[in-house]
């Protein structure tokens, strides 16, 4: 356990010993309750057994371990503090009902709010002090500033006039969230950092890759919405491939079927000293970080044109507390030339306060999605300096100004959702920037249309039974917050903002056709399906269906969505939006396992990708099914394969079609089993078509290399095999030889 996170999990401990001593439990919760609760509950779960954890967006579950003495403690932990909460009525102030349905948006223009920055002009923003912060628009005789006089109006939420101004609301925040004790923020944090999760459609990145006239077909991310450009770790253009590494982008050249390192992008060189203090070791870093940054993680990557977009996360510690947990995590985007693949040239720098959500490429745009954290803990000198997300452009920093700070009346928490966008990339380019007191653990872009969700936690939050006879101990947020934004015209506004029941699975959750949303989530009750109009109002919705069930994986296509739940076995249901005020479930199918993706093949053909199992509950094996949903009254499943022993990387990037060969490829780990003891993984390959209704495996390409999950691609009939932290291995696909292979050091 690193520095860091030992200063957490003291800050968390020492919260809540001062809320055990303050709060006197009813004779139910008394340690002789409790222990009994254990006692009765002890054979619940079999020591053998160990669970993952569940999507961050979805709760946050224990993990089993064959210790049951481990389970029990953290069960009886979790419980007790919990069950103190809700006899405490913990309530996180939320948005009201009422508010929801009013929350509406007048169009107005679109919004040049001061954070615009002007590189070329400029180099960036400036944090001036708080007078000048105030300063108005002198051609706007109203006394607004740009910010507010085009920012679209949206009820319950105003824009922010000064920094003492949001201050006093973050105090106020403050107070309010952790009143009854941390444990709530605690459940908050495992809740919205997502990992992406971000997961899509059969995409169109041609806005991305360059025109290579009669260049063979090749591999392209797989995309929720066609034209709408989504990160990857792995980019390839028909010649070169651009796989981000825990060292940076590594280009290679696949020219005449051979491998070549042709470049290295270093992005997160870091070297440990041989020096420590009472700060920790002292580290040094390549120059393509600021001077005290802490680390970094390597995001993701876009490739446009001879452009290149890398997003990578810092973590800059805050000493001055000793206690490295009041610093804060920065979200990275460095645009460089690659006309010369050998020597990239870097042409732009832009980073914002928060960590990494997802980002978007829409008409050359580039959006960035951040969620901030305030460090706090009520010492109003440290408020002061992190009260406001700053930007970073180039090297010049400064805090967003206040007329680009929205402020919802009843924000009740201490984050912001953060939105950058980057007009395009090349050295001379605008940058507009955004925040909204709020979060977001996953976001959709439809193109000039943003929604961003996170869940809102409250008293229900505790409320949850923790069944010791499941798998997990899983609390479900009771209500989540979307946000709608306008990317119009290069600038960032605010359109809509409104609440539905439950919590969203990952991307997938959202749509949007014929100007209305729709939104997928989980509650309590059930599921649920809503139609949202562009004021984020509910103008239809099917709620409460497959009760005890959570959704696993959604795909809205044209009128109709189709959602999968589980519990035990998989229910496929199909919903018709035909009516938007009206929508209705048609048809439903029960098969054992579950699908975690959903692909649409055309012919009213599904494929989904997911686990198998039987009728008591899921199994080792992965599955693809095919999906018949011409008759939406009787969906059916017409084919199966089942993998034995075997994992699918569910993430929809890792879905690789290759349409002239009528086959799609997906990444999987098979576990080689000697009778019933399990001794290793094979990563691997596996390729597959669908011919006359039927799931045919193609071929299965494994590498004992490495130990990891690779990502596949393809360039004319080479299939290549990433590993993106060892190396890259080339097949051809009619022969299946190894052509050639490249180890990155």
């Amino acid at each position: 356990m690193n520095r860091k996170d030992k200063a957490f999990l003291k800050r968390i401990s020492a919260e809540l010993k001062r809320d055990a001593e303050s709060i006197v439990l009813p004779d139910s919760l008394s340690t002789e309750s409790i222990a009994e609760l254990i006692k009765n509950n002890a054979g619940a779960v079999s020591p053998d057994e160990i669970y993952t954890a569940a999507a961050p967006d979805k709760g946050f579950k224990v993990l089993a371990t064959p210790a049951r003495k481990v389970l029990a403690t953290a069960a009886v932990f979790v419980l007790i503090v919990a069950s103190a909460l809700v006899y405490r009525n913990l309530d996180r102030p939320v948005l009201g009902p009422e508010q929801s349905s009013e929350a509406g948006a007048q169009e107005s223009g679109a919004d040049t709010g001061n954070s615009e920055t002007d590189i070329h002009a400029s180099g960036g923003q400036t944090d001036g002090n708080k007078g000048d912060s105030d300063k108005k628009d002198p051609e706007n005789k109203q006394g607004e500033s740009a910010a507010e006089k085009y920012q679209i109006k949206v009820d319950g939420v105003k824009t922010a006039s000064s920094y003492d101004e949001i201050e006093n609301k973050i105090k106020k925040a403050y107070k309010k969230a952790n009143s009854p004790g941390l444990f709530t923020n605690f459940f908050g944090l495992f809740a919205t950092k997502n990992a992406v999760s971000d997961e899509g459609a059969p995409g169109n990145i041609a806005e991305e890759s360059r025109s290579l006239g009669s260049t063979p077909g090749f591999g392209k991310t797989n995309e929720q919405v066609e034209g709408v450009s989504e990160a990857d770790i792995i980019k390839n253009d028909g010649r070169y491939l651009y796989i981000f590494s825990n060292k940076g982008v590594q280009i290679v050249d696949t020219q005449d079927n051979s491998l070549k390192k042709t470049a290295l992008i270093k992005l997160n060189d870091l070297i440990k000293a041989n020096t420590s203090g009472e700060s920790g070791s002292v580290y040094s870093y390549s120059k393509a970080f600021n001077d005290g940054y802490y680390g970094s993680d390597v995001r993701e990557l876009y490739v446009l044109n001879n452009r290149l977009a890398a997003i990578t996360s810092i973590y800059e510690p805050d000493y001055r507390e000793n206690n490295s947990s009041t610093g804060k995590s920065v979200t990275k985007v460095t645009v460089f030339d690659i006309s010369d693949k050998a020597a990239p040239k870097e042409l732009l720098s832009y980073s914002q306060d928060g960590y990494y959500v997802s980002s978007r490429i829409y008409n050359g745009r580039l959006s960035l999605v951040t969620e901030y954290g305030i460090a706090y803990y009520g010492n109003d000198a440290l408020l002061e300096e992190t009260a406001v997300p700053k930007t970073d452009v180039n090297g010049a920093s400064g805090r967003i100004a206040p007329d680009s700070i929205l402020i919802p009346e009843d924000a009740s928490t201490t984050n912001y959702l953060v939105v950058g966008l980057i007009d395009k990339l090349e050295k001379g380019s605008k940058i507009d920037t955004k925040a909204v007191l709020g979060g977001a653990a996953n976001i959709y872009s439809s193109g000039d249309n943003l929604l961003a969700a996170r869940s809102i936690y409250s008293n229900e939050i505790a409320a949850n039974i923790f069944n010791f006879g499941t798998t997990s101990m899983t609390t479900n947020s009771g209500k989540s917050e979307i946000l709608a934004f306008s990317l119009k015209d290069g600038k960032v506004s605010l359109t809509a903002r409104g609440l539905v029941d439950g919590t969203l699975l990952n991307q997938f959750s959202m749509d949007e056709s014929n100007g209305y949303y729709r939104i997928a989530t989980t509650d309590s009750k059930g599921n649920n399906v809503f139609v949202l109009d562009k004021e984020l109002n509910v103008k239809g919705s099917v709620t409460g269906f497959a009760p005890g069930e959570q959704i696993k994986s959604v795909r809205f296509m044209g009128n109709t969505a189709y959602v999968v739940t589980f519990v035990q076995t998989d229910p496929l249901f199909v919903i018709d939006m035909s009516d938007p005020a009206k929508p209705v479930i048609r048809g439903e199918l029960k098969i054992p396992g579950f699908s975690q993706y959903l692909h649409p093949i055309g012919n009213n053909l599904i494929i989904g990708i997911g686990r198998g199992g039987t009728e008591t509950g899921v199994n080792n094996d992965a599955k693809i099914s095919l999906f018949d949903v011409s008759d939406p009254t009787t969906p059916r499943e017409i084919d199966a394969v089942s993998l034995k022993y075997s994992y699918i990387d569910t993430n929809h990037k890792a879905f690789l079609s290759v349409p002239e060969r009528n086959m799609y490829v997906i990444p999987l780990r098979r576990a080689l089993i000697n009778g019933d003891v399990y001794y290793r993984d094979i990563p691997g390959l596996t390729a597959f078509s669908v011919e006359n209704r039927k799931i045919v495996i193609k071929d299965t390409y494994t590498f004992e290399e490495t130990g990891s999950m690779i990502r596949g691609t393809y360039i004319g009939n080479v299939i290549f095999a990433i590993d993106p932290y060892y190396g890259v291995w080339a097949v051809n696909m009619d022969s299946k030889e190894l052509i050639d292979n490249v180890i990155f050091n």
